[in-house]
């Protein structure tokens, strides 16, 4: 419920205008007074809740701002703009935060990367933690090796510290496409 009233404009307002319809059609057939009513209350509410919906940002999309904001810091290259996001009590694999970080600041200096976009997102969120499950794509130059379109798979675990999301860690997730399943190996 909270996705429809809160979070898609897309699903919210074909069914407002459903109701809104269907309030017309009852109102023009029998003109009593609750029909009009009926029909009054669907017109507001076809005003008033996209509104309220732009004006309330959930923290699902919250989540998914953080997560927009790490992949295009890592097309642009800006560590800085990655480390705002990580957690200091990130642990994933053998790697702190710092050590992330310096691996992640060796590999964009290594490769270069492009057009760097997420897609797949899905998130459960309970409370103040959350498991994501995401996809990014990139194009990737390689030294000496032709550009090249990666996907990426990951999970990661993000925690409600400060009134922000924060990353606490993360792994790669192992596709036919993309086999690799260790963090360590992607990083230079």
């Amino acid at each position: 419920m909270q996705y429809v009233l809160f979070e898609s404009p897309y699903v919210l307002v074909p069914i407002l205008l459903v109701g809104a319809y269907a309030c017309l059609v009852v109102w023009l057939r029998r003109r009593t007074p609750g029909a009009k009513r009926a029909l009054l209350i669907a017109l507001l509410l076809c005003i008033v809740l996209p509104i309220v919906q732009n004006l309330i940002v959930t923290r699902r999309e919250m989540l998914r701002v953080v997560c927009t904001e790490m992949v295009s810091a890592a097309d642009a290259g800006d560590v800085t703009g990655i480390a705002q996001h990580v957690a200091a009590t990130f642990r994933a694999e053998d790697l702190d935060r710092e050590e992330l970080l310096d691996a992640v600041r060796r590999t964009l200096a290594h490769y270069d990367v492009q057009d760097a976009k997420l897609y797949s997102f899905k998130p459960e969120i309970n409370g103040d933690h959350a498991v994501l499950r995401f996809a990014v794509q990139a194009r990737v130059q390689v030294p000496d090796m032709a550009l090249q379109l990666v996907q990426t798979t990951w999970t990661a675990e993000f925690e409600w510290i400060d009134g922000r999301w924060q990353m606490t860690t993360l792994s790669p997730r192992e596709t036919p496409v993309f086999p690799v399943g260790s963090l360590r190996s992607l990083m230079r």
